[in-house]
């Protein structure tokens, strides 16, 4: 695994258009996540070995069970590790403040999710990279014109 860390270590520093185009002309040539999965700090690289995730939405838990659930996946993942998550869902976000506390302590080096997240201010205030879809709070109180409104928002 020291010989995978030292890779990712120099693979972070070096210019992402420079490391596609080698890899292109030695015939990688699907190698980019779509152009949709941004990142929530464009100065955020990541480089590692990946920790794959794959789910789906059920609507038959609880949010006390889907909870454990999710902290469970969470306890599986392996230190200096980047967790790639394919959620088969955009209703809901897949990572959030508690999430992102979670795999710092647990050193994982980054989350990248074809799907939603929340509290991107304080991920971002914790500088763990999160590479994601969109944006989305996992509830809503009331909607109003498609929208949430929380309590906060109004006086209800």
């Amino acid at each position: 695994m020291k010989a995978t860390i030292t890779l990712a270590n120099r693979l972070r520093n070096c210019y992402s258009g420079a490391v596609y185009d080698v890899l292109r002309a030695k015939g990688y040539v699907q190698q980019t996540f779509p152009h949709y999965i941004r990142p929530l700090n464009l100065q955020h690289r990541l480089a590692g070995s990946i920790f794959t995730i794959q789910g789906k939405r059920d609507d038959s838990l609880d949010a006390h069970q889907s909870l454990l659930k999710w902290c469970e996946l969470l306890s599986k993942a392996p230190a200096n590790t980047v967790l790639v998550c394919q959620p088969n869902d955009h209703t809901l976000a897949h990572m959030g403040e508690l999430s992102s506390e979670t795999l710092v302590y647990k050193k994982v080096l980054g989350y990248i999710v074809d799907g939603g997240c929340r509290d991107s201010a304080f991920i971002e205030a914790l500088g763990f990279p999160v590479f994601c879809k969109y944006f989305t709070p996992s509830g809503c109180g009331r909607k109003m014109g498609g929208h949430c409104v929380r309590r906060a928002d109004s006086d209800w």
